[in-house]
């Protein structure tokens, strides 16, 4: 089967990402909630009859959540992706679309560990 909400929480955690979650109606996922409070995120409900103004809400309440520490003072992994296992002679690619949303202070750090010579292009 596929893995659930509930089944990634630790290793979200471990990664200390604050997570931000809307649920969308009553059939949506409870872990919603469970993830975004165990990552000191925040959680949104949305009610399926409650209308557009509470969806508006929702999604501008989690474009400006900020958490407790001031953003300018730490490091934020908007993204990660481990390509393993790599085997010799095979190249790697990796594609990420960086939009104004992200801010203009943008680190993209490549870590490459290897027991022989590595070629790396970026």
């Amino acid at each position: 089967g596929c893995l659930s909400i509930g089944d990634m929480i630790d290793e979200v955690v471990d990664r200390q990402v604050k997570v931000v979650t809307i649920a969308l109606g009553l059939d949506a996922d409870p872990e919603l909630e469970q993830l975004a409070i165990r990552t000191g995120g925040k959680s949104y409900f949305i009610d399926d009859s409650s209308g557009p103004g509470n969806i508006n809400d929702a999604f501008s309440g989690s474009q400006t959540y900020q958490p407790g520490d001031v953003l300018g003072n730490t490091n934020t992994v908007v993204h990660q992706k481990d390509f393993t296992p790599v085997t010799a002679g095979n190249a790697v690619l990796g594609l990420y679309d960086i939009d104004a949303s992200i801010g203009r202070d943008v680190t993209v750090q490549v870590e490459v560990k290897a027991k022989n010579t590595t070629v790396l292009n970026l």
